[in-house]
């Protein structure tokens, strides 16, 4: 999470919570997900790559993409997504 910069939280679901963060090097905006536990639960973990293996194999205009996936020295599994759509339709 060092490469981020957190803005606000988004959402929290049943296996991790949303947050708004703005890339530090690029200053792109980007919705991080963090899951709940991924370091300590093998089934939350394995959930957790199984979303990343799927949005990975997925490119379609209405599912947002997934720009990076990443795990921490603790374990703990993040994604980072697309936050907003640009007037000309394409993922920003």
């Amino acid at each position: 999470m060092e490469e981020y910069t957190y803005l606000s939280t988004i959402g929290e679901g049943s296996y991790g919570y949303v947050y708004k963060c703005a890339e530090r090097a690029t200053g792109q905006i980007v919705a991080v997900k963090a899951f709940k536990q991924a370091n300590i639960e093998p089934e939350i973990k394995k959930l957790a790559l199984r979303e990343v293996r799927v949005l990975q194999g997925l490119d379609h205009p209405a599912i947002v993409p997934l720009l990076d996936a990443f795990s921490t020295k603790t374990g703990r599994v993040y994604m980072d997504t697309c936050v907003a759509r640009s007037g000309n339709g394409a993922w920003s």
